[in-house]
């Protein structure tokens, strides 16, 4: 009798910890989805109120989007919210410094784009290596070789 006491106040306690543990790692979770959007709403509001917005950029060797202008028909077509996302994401405040280290971090993960500039034209061939009757004779030793191991381990299994 008093054993089965024991054990309920022994279950008791791990689901009350249980509960603990769960209340504690959902608070953790709330405050870390809290700091994320308030850093989001940081760089957003940031991103909005600085006024150095490049006219050109020098990586890409092109002149950025300007900001478009709003029309009645563009903003009914939704063609005045496009162009002020295409103006957004060219003009980003240090977007060239963005663009750079995802380069770099690309490279860093072999991640890399090979550019072909001219014409291309098709290769030399590469010559094989001619097979000799001794290789031949090994490669064809090494498959029965292999066979025979894996034949020998199943049946020793």
């Amino acid at each position: 009798m008093e054993e089965n006491i024991e054990i309920q106040n022994s279950e008791e306690q791990e689901k009350r910890e249980i509960l603990k543990n769960g209340r504690i790692i959902r608070t953790v979770n709330i405050i870390y989805v809290r700091l994320l959007v308030l850093l989001f709403g940081f760089f957003f509001v940031l991103a909005l109120i600085i006024p150095l917005r490049p006219k050109y950029s020098e990586s890409e060797k092109r002149e950025l989007k300007k900001f478009p202008r709003f029309t009645v028909s563009s903003f009914l077509s939704g063609a005045f919210f496009d162009g002020i996302s295409g103006w957004y994401s060219d003009t980003f405040p240090l977007r060239d410094k963005f663009t750079d280290l995802n380069a770099r971090m690309s490279l860093i993960y072999g991640k890399t784009k090979v550019k072909i500039h001219g014409t291309v034209e098709k290769g030399d061939e590469i010559p094989q290596k001619p097979q000799t009757e001794s290789s031949a004779r090994r490669c064809c030793r090494c498959r029965v070789l292999r066979a025979k191991r894996r034949f020998g381990r199943r049946n020793a299994a």
